[in-house]
């Protein structure tokens, strides 16, 4: 068959396959003993669309169909998804009653504006029924005072929606006025205020007690100082906070481990450079924790104790060497730990024995190169590893071959070469695997393509030529599959294309397949469902 001929094939059948969908659309959006979006949402092409489309395109739906059932669906679905507005400039009868798109704004729940220009007198068309409103990045309109403006905002916030929960105005680039927050103190169900990325003076600071009701504070990126720490470390009612990016001092974070009722902190992007050893001693009820991008290299044995409530610890970006890690893997309640970005250099065989409620472990992008196996225990919990951008040998992947707990490994970027994936092959386990930036021919793909339980796996940037990529598209359960910047021609193309049905996300860029198979990612969205193609 010459290749113009089969070109003329493949054109054909996709014209007819567009065609059976279009009438099975048309079908779905006039039939009306059928409940509009339930008919719609059921045909592969449009599948979940309620869940996946903003609430801005449901209204497309809904004008297809105007019947009465379609539009309290719309309405009911439109209360429960963010609208969010976007680069846009909104005009003051946006959401007044003759642009209500037949009135599906008129139960909305949840508002977002980014990067939007609009005046105050554009909130009051919004339903009372919001809960949560987040502003971000302002445009302020012409001739306009900045802090007139936003203090009338408030106002009106303050005045329109007492049902309101959750407010966020980040990236504004206000300042934050004691007025402000007097009139915020009076929401009565009022529980989250993100202030994150504007300025906030002292005398500001001072009016934060009369936040009685908000549990959840956002002041990252606010430019907080000393004073003002010691007066947010006096807020009892505060269990969720954020501090990142503020260019606070190991003295400042002390004031802020004495807020003994928090169970989330913040303090990422600062100055930290050490913990004092009774640090967290005074925080019973802190799971999650979060010290990333600091400078932080000495981690004490006195705050790594068993009793420690801590679920959650993100240490990523430190200065942290091997002797500290191993300190940190005595937090046995550890559920998630992210270690990446340090120098850590190897793990004791003991490492993780007392960890048994470890389940994701991020070590990327420090520089291990032994990863012990006598701490690889069946009874492990771990299910997440990532391993990636680390210099991880042979006798370490023989070891994590035994971590029969694990179902998503990431060890990219490790030089990794054939008779170590065969190794890798041997954890039958897993459904995720990422095996980039490797040096990995057809032979260690062919191994892989024995793992029948893998779901998504990660090849790109290797060595594999036809006979790999013909052994992968036999992997039968396997719906992701990135296999860019390999040697695969024709002959691996035509076999990876043979079962598109299966095919949620598949990339072939930068490959040696011919232009026939090219044709493919112009018409991919017609092939079952798969939501990404790329030749």
């Amino acid at each position: 068959m010459s290749p113009l001929f089969a070109s003329l094939i493949v054109m054909i059948y996709l014209v007819a396959l567009l065609f059976t969908l279009k009438t099975s659309f048309s079908y779905a959006v006039s039939n009306e003993d059928k409940k509009g979006f339930d008919t719609i949402s059921s045909h592969c092409i449009l599948r979940n669309i309620i869940s996946f489309l903003p609430a801005l395109e449901i209204l497309n739906v809904v004008k297809l169909k105007k019947s009465p059932k379609s539009i309290d669906c719309a309405i009911s679905v439109c209360s429960d998804i963010p609208l969010i507005i976007k680069g846009k400039k909104i005009s003051d009868d946006y959401f007044s009653s003759k642009n209500n798109n037949y009135g599906c704004y008129s139960q909305i729940k949840k508002l977002e504006i980014v990067n939007s220009t609009f005046n105050r007198k554009m909130l009051e068309h919004i339903p009372e029924t919001l809960t949560e409103l987040s502003i971000d990045s302002i445009e302020y309109p012409l001739d306009t005072n900045a802090r007139e403006f936003n203090e009338e905002l408030i106002d009106t916030i303050v005045k329109k929606f007492k049902n309101l929960e959750k407010l966020d105005l980040r990236n504004c680039h206000i300042t934050i006025t004691p007025k402000m927050i007097e009139a915020i103190s009076t929401m009565p169900k009022l529980t989250h205020l993100g202030l994150s990325h504007n300025l906030i003076h002292l005398d500001t600071v001072n009016k934060f007690d009369k936040l009685k009701n908000i549990n959840s504070l956002d002041l990252s990126y606010s430019k907080i100082n000393n004073e003002q720490v010691m007066k947010i470390s006096k807020m009892d009612n505060i269990t969720f906070l954020n501090l990142s990016g503020n260019e606070l001092s190991s003295e400042n974070a002390q004031e802020i481990f004495k807020m003994s009722n928090l169970v989330s902190l913040d303090l990422s992007k600062n100055n930290i450079n050490y913990l004092k050893n009774e640090a967290l001693s005074e925080m019973k009820n802190l799971t999650h924790l979060n010290l990333a991008r600091n400078d932080i290299c000495f981690f004490s044995d006195q705050y790594t104790s068993k009793k420690s409530s801590l679920t959650h610890l993100n240490l990523s970006g430190n200065k942290l060497f091997s002797d500290a890690a191993h300190k940190i893997f005595k937090m046995s309640n550890l559920v998630s730990l992210d270690l990446s970005k340090n120098d850590i250099s190897y793990l004791k065989n003991e490492a993780l024995s007392e960890m048994k409620n470890l389940t994701h472990l991020n070590l990327a992008r420090n520089d291990i190169y032994f990863f012990g196996d006598q701490y690889t225990s069946k009874k492990s919990s771990l299910t997440y590893l990532n391993l990636s951008s680390n210099r991880i040998n042979a006798d370490s992947i023989r070891g994590l071959s035994l971590l029969k707990s694990i179902t998503d490994l990431d060890l990219s970027r490790n030089h990794i070469i054939d008779k170590e994936v065969v190794l890798i092959s041997k954890m039958k386990n897993l459904t995720h695997l990422k095996l980039s930036q490797n040096e990995i021919r057809d032979k260690g793909a062919c191994a892989l393509s024995g793992m029948s339980n893998l779901i998504q796996l990660d090849l790109s940037d290797n060595k594999i030529g036809d006979d790999g990529a013909s052994a992968i598209s036999e992997m039968k359960n396997l719906t992701h599959l990135n296999i860019s910047k390999n040697r695969i021609g024709n002959k691996g193309a035509h076999a990876l294309s043979q079962r598109s049905p299966s095919w949620r996300y598949l990339n072939l860029s930068s490959n040696w397949s011919g232009s026939m198979y090219a044709l493919m990612k112009y018409f991919s969205f017609l092939f079952d469902c798969i939501e990404y193609i790329n030749y």
